[in-house]
């Protein structure tokens, strides 16, 4: 895989009740996440000991938040209002994830097929190994379904945005 530089154009607001986007000390995971100019998603995260499987390596289930939570925000990159939920995910498992490692998770662009959106996505090492990849099928919920009413409380990360991210 080539690396290069991808240029932010924006965050993306957080929702505060959630366990992949705050960041407590032990139980959330703490993402970050950006959009690119080529309409990439970028979650950025470092990892934590508390979210260890075996010693010293982050747990599948995790690794799964980490895609369900980045790949999902590429459903919202056109409107922040659209309500879609995850009705398929695959993930391969390619290399441990170390705790205490800063990682990228990115989302490529999104496909839509009527209320189906297919994202697909990688999560990288620090060193720029592909450590997993995953796709991701989300279903846009009904506009009369009550998911469309929930309160959401949105927040912006406070540390300052990057200007690019490399993948």
């Amino acid at each position: 895989m080539e690396m290069k530089k991808h240029k932010i154009v924006r965050a993306i607001p957080l929702d505060e009740n959630c366990f992949a986007t705050h960041d407590k000390p032990s139980e959330g995971v703490g993402l970050k996440v950006y959009v690119t100019e080529d309409n990439y998603v970028v979650g950025l995260c470092k990892t934590k000991t508390s979210h260890q499987g075996y010693e010293g390596v982050i747990h599948g289930g995790i690794i799964s938040t980490y895609f369900d939570e980045v790949l999902w925000y590429a459903t919202v990159v056109e409107d922040i209002n659209t309500v879609a939920m995850t009705a398929e995910m695959t993930v391969k498992y390619l290399k441990a994830v170390p705790v205490e490692e800063n990682i990228r998770i990115v989302a490529k662009p999104m496909r839509q097929e009527g209320r189906h959106m297919y994202v697909d996505g990688f999560i990288l090492l620090e060193n720029g190994k592909v450590a997993a990849e995953a796709t991701c099928h989300f279903i846009v919920v009904k506009s009369e379904h009550e998911l469309n009413d929930a309160p959401v409380d949105f927040y912006y990360a406070d540390d300052k945005m990057p200007e690019t991210i490399e993948f």
